[in-house]
């Protein structure tokens, strides 16, 4: 029986990212959501659809490990200030006057830039993630999603907290969703936007659940060196090490 595909992407330079063999000449066959043809057109393969890649190249798509799409919205608002004034006189700010409609504008305006520019999966850092997971699925991109958590208030608690919430309804609604399109992860913002109290506590989560972790890390020397005077001359690595974030 002659082989059928639902996509022949056909007569293709195959750019496979494997170091023993990085140039194939073929074809790519897709089945029901997953590759199934990488090389030679067995013969009298059939397909639902055909595309002649004649004279171009095929990839896998490009990966953006970090992100926060819906700030596209605030591109060009606030360039060229020391971090700590960009994020917490500006950025901070501007954000806390987003609501869940102009987030979800922010997030399909950097979806469909991504997806046009050939990035296919993204590990994204914002609020209302729920929400963006929904969209994530109705657009087609693969994303690992989270809701970074600042706890900056004394009383900070995880019953209040919305990051808190919303990563519990993240994991709970569109972890492993189409078809494990989405994934859900736990992040802390910053070791300087929180404690280890709080540390420990997504950590665990983390490690509870078996989900990934995302965070911001000494981005900056004056972070660094901060971090350093806060934790006993322990950089911001050594004191998030110590509570088990990257186990």
């Amino acid at each position: 029986m002659s082989p059928r595909y639902d996509t022949l992407f056909e007569n293709a330079t195959i750019l496979t990212m494997v170091d023993e063999r990085p140039l194939i000449e073929g074809a790519v066959g897709v089945k029901e959501g997953r590759i199934a043809l990488v090389g030679a057109l067995p013969n009298g393969a059939e397909a639902k659809r055909r595309i002649n890649c004649s004279g171009q190249i095929l990839m896998p798509g490009l990966i953006n490990a970090h992100a926060h799409t819906p700030m596209s919205l605030l591109r060009g608002y606030a360039d060229d200030y020391p971090l700590k004034s960009w994020l917490f006189d500006k950025v901070f700010p501007a954000e806390a006057r987003l609501n869940e409609r102009a987030v979800l504008a922010g997030a399909r305006l950097g979806f469909a830039e991504q997806l046009c520019t050939g990035t296919t999966s993204i590990s994204d850092m914002y609020f209302y993630e729920p929400a963006i997971a929904k969209l994530a699925l109705e657009t087609g991109i693969r994303a690992s999603l989270c809701n970074a958590v600042l706890a900056l208030s004394p009383d900070w608690s995880p019953e209040t907290d919305r990051a808190m919430q919303e990563t519990e309804v993240l994991i709970r609604d569109f972890h492993g969703a189409g078809d494990d399109l989405i994934r859900a992860e736990v992040s802390i913002h910053a070791e300087y936007t929180s404690s280890p109290r709080v540390w420990r506590m997504l950590a665990a989560l983390a490690q509870k659940r078996g989900l990934g972790m995302q965070v911001h890390l000494s981005e900056t020397r004056a972070e660094h060196e901060e971090a350093k005077e806060r934790n006993g001359g322990k950089t911001a690595a050594m004191a998030l090490a110590e509570q088990g974030v990257f186990e």
